[in-house]
């Protein structure tokens, strides 16, 4: 499990949870995901709700679940279509991929 540690300042008084959470790049999409992530967002090492106003100095945390690879090892594609992995790490990948071959699976 990957894990995100932010540690409130004085700035950060009296904002709400998800208001840093937003304030850090997240977005509404994942800062909901992460409400049904088991520990997924914690206040000094508790669960939290997102509405929760913050204090000074509080470490506020994010547990993310390591991805399942949905398809199969470019399932379905032609020796020619696969795409090109320019860089990756753990979490980021930037792939060469042939026009019209789509990013994101679909319906």
């Amino acid at each position: 499990m990957k894990e995100f540690s932010y540690v409130t300042s004085v700035r950060d008084k009296n904002l709400t949870v998800g208001q840093i959470l937003k304030k850090l790049g997240f977005s509404e999409k994942e800062i909901s995901r992460q409400k049904f992530v088991s520990g997924g967002i914690q206040l000094d090492d508790r669960q939290c709700r997102v509405t929760e106003k913050i204090r000074e100095g509080q470490t506020l945390k994010l547990l993310f679940p390591e991805k399942k690879q949905i398809a199969g090892d470019a399932e379905g594609l032609k020796a020619d279509e696969i795409p090109e992995i320019l860089y990756e790490d753990d979490d980021l990948i930037v792939v060469n991929k042939p026009e019209g071959l789509s990013s994101h699976q679909g319906r």
